[in-house]
């Protein structure tokens, strides 16, 4: 008797499924729309996007039509310049490596180490334009502090 109330009578109901979550269903159309709009903020505000995608667009440059810095004058290349080798010279302003440079951080990309460009003690990456800026600091200069802010104001 047992048997037959287990196995027949008292059993789980079957599953006849939703046409759709309820009344969770429009929280979870808003957490997706809000979802979209924090990642194109996310992906906009990114150091990736602004160098390889909203700089060259904006700036319309290119690292193909750098202009060489003259022999005579060797503070006029960029680091960026000396490590590649190409002596790229900071006045160009058809240069999409002129305005990369201004936007770079000191320790995070191979042509600023962190070794050359910061003291000892620094615990942490530094904007090479803050650098360039600072008249405390041995990279200071006032000249190429002016171009990277107007470099920088333009992108």
């Amino acid at each position: 008797v047992d048997a037959h109330k287990l196995g027949f009578e008292v059993r789980r109901p079957r599953y006849l499924g939703a046409k759709d979550a309820g009344s969770w269903q429009q929280m979870m159309e808003l957490l997706s729309w809000l979802a979209i709009v924090v990642n194109v903020l996310l992906l906009a505000t990114s150091w990736t996007f602004r160098d390889y995608i909203v700089t060259p667009i904006v700036a319309d440059r290119d690292d193909a039509a750098c202009e060489v810095a003259p022999p005579n004058e060797p503070e006029a290349v960029t680091p960026f310049g000396v490590w590649s080798g190409f002596n790229i010279s900071w006045h160009d302003d058809r240069c999409r490596s002129n305005y990369r440079l201004c936007f770079a951080e000191v320790g995070s990309v191979p042509w600023l180490p962190a070794s050359e460009y910061l003291d000892a003690l620094a615990y942490r990456s530094q904007p090479y334009y803050d650098l360039l800026c600072d008249p405390a600091d041995p990279h200071y200069d006032a000249r190429l502090c002016s171009l990277c802010g107007e470099r920088r104001y333009t992108v």
